[in-house]
């Protein structure tokens, strides 16, 4: 593969995105209610929307964001390409994404433009990254319209959906607390004024995997109240099960070792992607 290419992909941070592409395409696993040549199409289109949209919102945080992320060392790839290309990035890509939505279902624009104001909102200084906990918000939020986008591709929005995206979007929320505390140094040096700044490394990941745990017990409501079945409650609840056991291994070397909040952060996001994996099997299965 080029070199060149290779420092795009990182510069866009593609693989951040491969992997939360799952956030938004977990609203099309709740809606699918059949499988056949239309539903892969139009699935498939989906997946490059979310990627494209993605792609986008990272571009415009990566314009907006270069002075205050000049000490961070995970974010050195964003250095390699010029403002101007992310910000001609971000309004491509965003078109885009736009345009797909328009084929696939045009309410869904509302969606990505209400998606492009959230992210853009994190994105600016004096908005989401120096409020205390605003960013915070803002991932709830956006992930519950993330889960939308993809989900009003096969079904109209619903109460049901409301109350299964609520589930992801504290998920969401937690894992950027998490984010947080993996920044802390670089966001320190920069005067960042993060939620970990503020109250300490040990205190926002305990609130983070306090999030965690409200999810899980949320989605045990859920599966107790009939709103979701079997099948959508054991794989995340798996997911979570074996979370804790990796917390609880490395939660003592995060104000020490900032590779290690790295790692865990991997392992997470991998367990709650193969649960969606495995749901999304579990239901084809099913639908078969």
């Amino acid at each position: 593969m080029p070199s060149s290419l290779i420092k795009h992909l990182k510069a866009f941070r593609f693989g951040e995105v491969f992997i939360l592409s799952g956030f938004f395409l977990i609203g099309a696993v709740f809606s699918i209610n059949q499988i056949n040549h239309v539903v892969g199409y139009r699935l498939l289109l989906t997946g490059l929307l979310t990627v494209f949209l993605l792609c986008s919102l990272y571009a415009f945080n990566a314009y907006c964001g270069r002075k205050e992320d000049i000490n961070n060392q995970r974010l050195k790839a964003l250095h390699e390409i010029s403002p101007s290309l992310y910000l001609l990035g971000f309004l491509c890509l965003f078109s885009l994404s736009t345009i797909l939505g328009y084929f696939l279902y045009k309410p869904i624009i509302l969606l990505i433009i209400l998606l492009g104001v959230l992210g853009a909102g994190y994105s600016l200084p004096t908005i989401g990254k120096n409020k205390l906990f605003v960013g915070t918000f803002i991932h709830f939020f956006f992930q519950i319209t993330a889960f939308h986008i993809a989900y009003c591709v096969f079904l109209p929005i619903s109460w049901h959906s409301i109350f299964v995206s609520i589930y992801f979007s504290v998920l969401y929320a937690a894992g950027h607390l998490h984010h947080e505390v993996i920044d802390y140094e670089a966001d320190k040096k920069s005067l960042i004024n993060t939620g970990a700044i503020f109250w300490g490394i040990k205190k926002v990941e305990f609130l983070s995997f306090t999030l965690f745990s409200i999810a899980v017990v949320y989605w045990l409501g859920l599966y107790l109240r009939s709103i979701i079945g079997e099948i959508e409650f054991f794989p995340f609840l798996g997911a979570f099960a074996l979370h804790l056991i990796i917390f609880i291994k490395v939660q003592a070397s995060f104000t020490t070792n900032s590779k290690k909040r790295i790692y865990y952060r991997s392992i997470y996001r991998w367990l709650y992607f193969i649960a969606g994996m495995a749901l999304l099997g579990f239901k084809a299965h099913y639908l078969y």
